[in-house]
């Protein structure tokens, strides 16, 4: 059927018809305008619809469908984009810089083998549900898309490599079944280039949510991703920041690890306490106060310089010292990132 650049005051209806030519195109109508909705309900056709460049006034009506495929580039729908509740499609399906209100909606459908794929890059609409019966055979590209929520299902996700979500905006995520935190983020990592702003997006989505928690999960591993993409130097001073104070979202690991440092340096000088450097002095010995005036770089206590390590005792003192100064830049540096980022 050819309805290249033609004009329904109507409705376009061809529901549950059966096309039995093989042709690669079904329905050929770029720049179809159509006044009431595009109806091709329980439609069955292994031919694909050229719909790029329509515009309906109110729905197209997909349900139990099956299709070769579709190419809906550049539709304008005043409706809803409908292609559940069992439709099947073997070929791409394209949604490429669509504007549709209400939803577009592919709750229970089925992308086969050899080419079922969603190609929604660029999409604009209120809200977008992907909650397939079963993974795609084919890619998922969310690209440039734009919705307010997204819908979708952790058991239907497309493979590893096969999702793409860069520059994707969205407010809120919904699913059937509680996603937790890490596996969404997995389901970010599916997307081989996402990077730091696919991360972000995720992270505000949680906190618009009130999950401040989650947010700082998700900038936690974000910061893993990113580090994980640097070469041999950049990932090693990522794992030394990760582990002393987990990028700078972790803070209390910090100071987990300031406590044990002054407390196994009090206990190796609580039975090795080093000799007094001035023997005038009258400073009462506190092997407390002296590992934490060997650990903290910046303070001065009167202590590192009034007594004196020697032997064994002066690598531990070596030892407290350059902890201290590892420490105190890791916390600087995810500090100083995690604000910059904030």
């Amino acid at each position: 059927m050819q309805l290249a650049d033609a004009r329904i005051d109507g409705s376009l209806v061809v529901e549950h018809v059966v096309v039995a030519d093989s042709a690669a195109w079904s329905l050929l109508a770029p720049r179809l305008r159509v006044g009431g909705s595009v109806r091709a309900r329980g439609l069955k056709t292994s031919g694909s619809l050229y719909l790029r460049d329509c515009r309906t006034a109110h729905t197209v009506d997909l349900v139990e469908a099956d299709v070769g495929g579709i190419d809906a580039t550049g539709l304008v729908c005043g409706g809803g984009f409908y292609a559940d509740w069992g439709f099947r499609s073997a070929g791409q399906v394209l949604l490429r810089a669509a504007e549709v209100r209400g939803v577009v909606t592919f709750h229970d459908s089925v992308l086969t083998e050899p080419a079922g794929a969603l190609l929604l890059s660029r999409l604009c609409v209120q809200r977008l549900r992907i909650d397939l019966r079963e993974p795609p055979a084919g890619r998922v590209i969310l690209q440039d898309a734009a919705v307010d929520v997204l819908v979708d299902d952790e058991r239907t996700w497309p493979a590893p490599g096969a999702l793409f979500v860069e520059g994707f905006t969205y407010k809120r995520i919904e699913s059937d079944q509680p996603v937790e935190v890490r596996s969404r983020i997995g389901w970010l990592v599916r997307d081989p280039r996402a990077g730091a702003g696919s991360f972000e997006q995720l992270a505000k989505s949680y906190e618009a949510a009130g999950d401040e928690q989650a947010a700082r999960t998700v900038r936690h591993a974000r910061e893993r991703h990113l580090r994980s993409r640097e070469p041999l130097p950049g990932r090693m001073w990522g794992y030394v920041q990760d582990l002393l104070f987990g990028y700078g979202y972790a803070p209390r690991r910090a100071l987990t690890w300031l406590l044990c440092l002054v407390a196994a340096g009090s206990l190796w000088f609580a039975g090795h306490p080093p000799r007094r450097a001035d023997p005038r002095s009258e400073r009462a010995w506190d092997p407390v106060l002296y590992s934490l005036d060997l650990l903290i770089p910046v303070a001065n206590l009167g202590y590192r310089g009034s007594w004196q390590a020697e032997g064994v005792g002066r690598a531990v003192a070596l030892l407290l010292i350059v902890s201290g100064w590892t420490l105190a830049t890791a916390v600087l540096a995810g500090a100083r990132r995690a604000l910059g980022r904030s």
